[in-house]
């Protein structure tokens, strides 16, 4: 494999790493804050609760990361950027399946594996959003 693209590859791969950190991180602040706020509202933390607020978190900072992604990572490209609506309709398509499942695999595991705490399960839930969503930007959202 050619040296300049794995050079190529590892720039994006570390720029998005960075990104999603920040990212990551207040998605973790605003999804602790609603559980909180759920909390005092209705006095429990349910785990449909819980998911619930892990989609919502994730849905709002899909326009941080957007943009962050757009203009730092990927830089998109001028014929992408003429198509800057199917980059943002992709863009949301690919956040909104990886916060749906990996809100669906935090509801499974809080209702099925006892064992984990609500950190830990927040965090997988988390690593699965990164997951998918690199992959989708990756290889359809940003695709050179």
């Amino acid at each position: 494999m050619n040296t300049d693209i794995i050079k190529k590859e590892s720039k994006k791969l570390t720029t998005y790493a960075l990104v999603g950190v920040f990212t990551t991180g207040l998605t973790w602040f605003l999804w602790t804050l609603f559980i909180i706020f759920g909390k005092a509202i209705s006095q429990n933390d349910s785990p449909i609760w819980v998911s619930f607020s892990q989609f919502i978190a994730s849905f709002l900072v899909i326009g941080v990361s957007l943009y962050l992604n757009r203009k730092i990572t990927f830089k998109e490209s001028k014929r992408r950027h003429e198509k800057r609506s199917t980059t943002i309709i992709h863009f949301y398509l690919i956040y909104g399946f990886g916060a749906f499942v990996a809100s669906l695999i935090t509801l499974l595991l809080q209702k099925n594996v006892g064992f984990l705490n609500l950190e830990i399960i927040k965090l997988l839930g988390i690593v699965i959003n990164v997951g998918i969503n690199y992959l989708g930007q990756r290889f359809w959202v940003f695709k050179d």
